[in-house]
């Protein structure tokens, strides 16, 4: 249901990420990737190997992990998937090139998110972020997947400058 109504017409969110996911990866070339909230792996077919050999997808729905590792797992050899939640668990990882948190800020604590981001990343390490505007429309769109509306209940807008002043 999730990758049905991300990539709806109406939506079009699973085919941007996966876009903003190639591009961050080849302009900035990291050794080590943590894709926060990987989901089911949405981007991680634009890994290359030979630039990127520390892969790890963090979400907090091991089904969605399971997942990612059927697709990517023999694909990219140092993938390591890790199940934590962001607010309450800590993410294993150290001295990370890059995280890239899409879609992240609107469910979590934005300070408790930050700082475990910058406790994961190496001193020249980038984080980037992409949040959503619901531009005063529904924050989840309707599509042929009602499961997602339930996402509206624990969504919350935020606004970019807050993140910027917690990094």
């Amino acid at each position: 249901d999730y990758e049905k109504h991300m990539s709806d017409e109406t939506v079009g969110q699973l085919q941007v990420l996966s876009e903003i996911t190639r591009a961050i990866l080849e302009l900035h070339k990291p050794e080590s990737f943590v894709l926060l909230g990987c989901c089911t792996g949405n981007g991680l077919e634009h890994i290359n190997n030979s630039v990127t050999g520390k892969v790890y997808g963090i979400d907090i729905n091991p089904e969605y992990l399971e997942i990612t590792r059927k697709r990517f797992g023999d694909i990219i050899p140092r993938l390591k998937l890790i199940c934590t939640d962001i607010n309450t668990g800590n993410i294993p990882v150290s001295e990370a090139d890059m995280v890239f948190a899409a879609l992240i800020f609107e469910y979590v604590n934005i300070g408790t998110a930050v700082k475990k981001i910058s406790e994961c990343l190496n001193k020249r390490g980038k984080t980037i972020v992409v949040i959503q505007k619901n531009n005063h429309n529904r924050f989840v769109s309707e599509t042929n997947c009602p499961s997602l509306l339930q996402l509206a209940g624990i969504s919350k807008e935020v606004n970019e400058y807050e993140i910027v002043k917690a990094f």
